[in-house]
């Protein structure tokens, strides 16, 4: 007893210690762990930026990321009362504290590049007050093992410390002494049979989600009312890589460890799959082996990141033992590009989607459940900026094209081109549908095209050229585009709105009309 109290002390004083480092370093390097992790580089901006409005454009506040300590915001309108343009990239980086994980990112409104997001840094559009917020978990859990009677067995983890990075595999041991095994596990949550005898080890691995504590209770070797004991095991089907937990009892399922296989009594048996990042869940499949059946579960919802997907309370003794597989399938997302000025805004965005998703549901038999070419539904409404107007939408097609957005008329019996909100569907089962994912394809092409208005048309001028809609181009290009290019020796206020008023000329507004040089003149 002397020696169990020596080492629980030990281990106390080793938590202890390693807890103020953490502190130590959530407070001295906040974007560093407790083992001084370097903060991984920002992903790449969006391959096509949108244009933010320019001419009287509307201006948005970003809320949640104020705070200087946590947060990085690019560009930085602090001084501004963190307001920005229409349409403007903003780019926030989270500064993790040590000893803390991204779990995800919460996003109002909804983003197609930030919400659900595990990055540290993430991009968003500004389409409206927008706020954001970090959802984290703890970066190191406990896990302690305990042993009913030292004198009938040893027991130990391996590796043996004190905390645990979330995620890691530990292993759990118990060591009989002669004339024993073990008989059963107690844990912090439910009691789970454990794997004993010759047949299987005398040990189990668990998953580092969450804190918990584990007690080893021993029986003697000839003992004769053993149950009868059933095998589950899950195995990963499909593309991708998942973690996979199984456990006796629904009672199991939670932010705790799961033992990756079980040798259990005839009880409930459930599983969870937890997918890697890029992957996703498309359905559960197994075959009794009391009858040959084929079942399929097809799981309810998107889960958040890292939330996983439950099979839940498979009775054994009635299904034998079974190898239950977990179909994975890539996950899509979706690429929404803007010409011209203006947003696009849904409240359906999310950063991934699952394209395969099935009618939802136990199901007996060898077919699959149904699909749902309707799921996934995303509808998108474009705002155009002032001086612009919304034109239409287009949608890049399986071969690479971008083709307009039109809709059957059953009325007119002709396609229209579609000036409204935009639906499409984030699934592979549309059929070469010209709103689905072409089958396969893991990034779906969208863009809203904006025209400008006439009547609002805005051009900054200066020596070196013309700077219009943020990008410089030269008097030529306007000229190519359909625009007159005048050119005016610091004209006073009065010839300029003469010009405006004769030649529906456009120019500078909010710039300063007598330091111009360039009139630009609408030849449309």
């Amino acid at each position: 007893m002397k020696a169990k109290e020596t080492a629980r002390r030990d281990r106390a004083a080793r938590a202890k210690i390693i807890i103020g480092l953490c502190l130590l370093a959530a407070v001295t390097a906040l974007v560093a762990g407790c083992d001084g992790e370097e903060p991984q580089p920002p992903p790449p901006p969006p391959e096509h930026p949108w244009a933010p409005c320019e001419c009287d454009a509307p201006m948005f506040r970003l809320s949640g990321a104020e705070d200087a300590a946590r947060y990085t915001v690019d560009p930085d309108r602090s001084s501004a009362g963190w307001m920005y343009n229409m349409g403007e990239l903003v780019m926030i980086t989270y500064k993790v504290p040590g000893g803390k994980l991204i779990w995800y990112w919460s996003v109002s409104p909804p983003s197609h590049l930030a919400s659900y997001s595990q990055d540290a840094t993430i991009y968003l559009y500004m389409t409206g007050n927008t706020s954001v917020s970090v959802i984290p978990r703890d970066r190191y859990v406990s896990i302690y093992v305990e042993n009913s009677n030292p004198n009938l067995g040893t027991v130990y983890l391996d590796p043996d410390e004190v905390l645990y990075e979330y995620g890691s595999e530990v292993m759990v041991y118990a060591v009989p002494k002669p004339g024993y095994v073990p008989y059963y596990w107690e844990s912090s949550k439910r009691d789970v049979q454990a794997n004993y005898g010759y047949q299987w080890s005398d040990s189990f691995i668990v998953k580092a989600e969450g804190n918990h504590v584990y007690k080893a209770f021993w029986v003697r070797d000839d003992f004769d009312e053993w149950p009868v004991f059933y095998t589950g095991i899950v195995s990963l089907r499909g593309e991708g890589t998942a973690d996979i937990f199984t456990a006796s009892d629904i009672n199991s399922i939670g932010p705790a460890p799961f033992f990756k296989s079980m040798s259990i009594t005839p009880n409930n048996f459930s599983a969870k799959c937890q997918p890697h990042r890029g992957y996703d869940l498309a359905f559960w499949r197994w075959v009794r082996p009391v009858d040959g059946v084929t079942n399929h579960l097809v799981p309810t919802l998107n889960p958040l990141p890292g939330a996983g997907y439950f099979l839940r309370r498979k009775p054994l003794a009635q299904i034998g033992s079974t190898v239950f597989e977990a179909h994975l399938t890539k996950t899509v997302s979706l690429d929404v590009q803007v010409a011209g000025q203006g947003v696009v805004a849904s409240d359906n965005f999310r950063s991934y989607w699952n394209p395969k998703r099935y009618t939802t549901g136990p199901y007996d038999g060898g077919a699959l459940p149904e699909k749902l070419p309707e799921s996934n539904r995303v509808k998108m409404t474009a705002t155009a900026c002032p001086g612009w107007t919304f034109s239409h939408w287009e949608i890049k097609d399986s071969g690479g094209q971008w083709q307009i957005a039109t809709r059957w008329n059953s009325w007119t019996q002709q396609d229209e081109v579609i000036t409204g909100p935009l639906t499409v569907y984030m699934n592979w089962w549309g059929e070469g549908s010209l709103f689905h994912i072409p089958a396969g394809e893991e990034t779906h092409y969208v863009k809203a095209v904006f025209d400008t208005d006439k009547k609002a048309l805005c051009v900054n001028g200066s020596d070196a050229g013309i700077s219009a809609l943020l990008n410089p181009v030269s008097p030529s290009a306007l000229s190519d585009n359909g625009y007159v290019v005048t050119y005016m020796k610091k004209p006073t206020a009065n010839e300029v709105y003469s010009a405006i008023a004769f030649n529906n000329v456009f120019t500078f507004w909010g710039h300063g009309v007598k330091s111009g040089r360039i009139i630009v003149q609408d030849n449309w």
